[in-house]
């Protein structure tokens, strides 16, 4: 397989990429949302927000015409996962058996898959450093999962591996912090390991709640934690997108030689064309 350079086609892919990555931290994002809701906690939620922002992410995705048939069905099937779940989300009065139902929808189908095919992608692209774009992405998931397992328990919804789930999550978070922080600087800056230092602090509070015993729980104090997470890692996740994107040049795959000389000779017609009329 032949391969020619275009600079156009990387940053469409890392758009997919980042419109992938939005709805998995937004649908656990949802989650959180709805049990603040059920419990009637008097801290602001941001459901209404969440599921129209998890839509406009799908519908920007929907537009883009060169991810392979594979997947633009994985897509598909992230769609039609969400418009199922979607309703129930807007259906009063919030409950926790529909909670419980949402919680497994969620975490079991959606958000595995966008975390595998945000994985292939981000392959795909062949931008060096461009899986701790994938890392920090990943840390939003888990900063929102984690507020949404530690809401199920405090609104009484049982869950016999509660204490298990939440170990593995901070595990997987203390993973992705060594990752990031044991980077070549040139990949990940010395700007960008300050700010995920302070962004580790929160992980480290909110890991102490959620394993505390006492049977005392503080959904307020836990949504803002996530909040604030939520909003810093966004920021951090910009601040590395620009990083290792902004040179970024991919390549569209030419797959005989024949379509690969004759894509040459346009780019070569049309540098000999221009370079005329500018002299």
């Amino acid at each position: 397989m032949l391969l020619l350079g275009s600079e156009v086609s990387a940053k469409v892919s890392t758009d997919d990429i980042h419109n992938v990555s939005e709805i998995c931290m937004n649908v656990q994002r949802v989650l959180k949302d709805y049990a603040l809701i059920g419990m009637k906690t008097s801290f602001h939620d941001h459901l209404q927000e969440d599921l129209a922002e998890i839509d406009e992410h799908i519908n920007d995705i929907k537009v883009i015409d060169d991810l392979d048939k594979k997947k633009a069905a994985e897509i598909l099937e992230i769609e039609k996962i969400w418009t199922a779940a979607k309703p129930k989300f807007q259906k009063k009065p919030f409950n926790k058996k529909t909670m419980h139902e949402l919680h497994e929808v969620i975490d079991e189908e959606l958000t595995e898959r966008c975390e595998k095919i945000i994985n292939e992608m981000s392959a795909d692209t062949g931008i060096k450093g461009h899986e701790h774009v994938v890392h920090i992405g990943q840390l939003g998931v888990e900063s929102q999962r984690l507020a949404a397992v530690y809401l199920l328990k405090a609104w009484g919804i049982d869950d016999p591996h509660y204490a298990k789930v939440v170990q593995h999550t901070l595990d997987e978070i203390n993973q992705i912090y060594e990752k990031l922080m044991s980077a070549d600087k040139e990949l990940v800056s010395t700007e960008i390991k300050e700010e995920l230092k302070e962004s580790k602090k929160k992980f480290i509070a909110f890991g102490f709640m959620a394993k505390r015993k006492s049977g005392h729980f503080m959904p307020a104090e836990a949504a803002k934690i996530a909040d604030d997470l939520y909003e810093m890692l966004r920021e951090i996740l910009s601040m590395q997108r620009t990083l290792v994107e902004k040179d970024a040049s991919y390549f569209i795959p030419v797959t005989d030689k024949k379509n690969a000389d004759t894509t040459l000779r346009i780019i070569t017609d049309f540098v000999y064309v221009h370079e005329e009329v500018r002299s």
